[in-house]
């Protein structure tokens, strides 16, 4: 049993190693397979929309812009984690969005801002792996 938990706990530090550094590296590649026009359009009629779906819209607008227009890339960010906040969700979905908050701030140079977000998310992608692989050492 102890040796299953150091194993855990370093999986799990690896884990946010490795989480830490592709989100620097990997950015907002993203977005750019939606060009401006079509980011407008969705911000244009996203209050008719349910949601999960502004969510997903103020997401792929925030990685669009993060690295044209940073403020921009924060302030649809932002929008998508208020939304998030007051729904019902999985913690995945939630820990993506503050990844992508994350992601908004480190490209508005706002650093400190941004490694806390990108570290809340990191925190509950770890503690979803950690109970993921509780339940399958309790079915062994």
């Amino acid at each position: 049993m102890y040796i299953r938990g150091m194993i855990v706990r370093f999986t799990i530090e690896l884990m946010r190693r490795f989480l830490l550094v592709f989100t620097l590296l990997s950015g907002c590649f993203g977005g750019f397979s939606q060009n401006q026009h079509q980011i407008d359009s969705m911000i244009s009629v996203v209050d008719s929309m349910p949601d999960l779906q502004k969510i997903k819209i103020y997401e792929t607008a925030s990685r669009y812009y993060c690295r044209k227009s940073p403020e921009l890339g924060v302030k649809y960010a932002l929008r998508a984690y208020e939304l998030i906040s007051t729904i019902e969700t999985d913690t995945l979905s939630f820990a993506n969005t503050l990844h992508i908050v994350g992601t908004a701030y480190w490209f508005n140079k706002e650093i400190p801002t941004a490694l806390d977000y990108l570290f809340r998310s990191l925190d509950l992608r770890s503690e979803e792996h950690t109970s993921e692989l509780q339940s399958r050492s309790d079915i062994v």
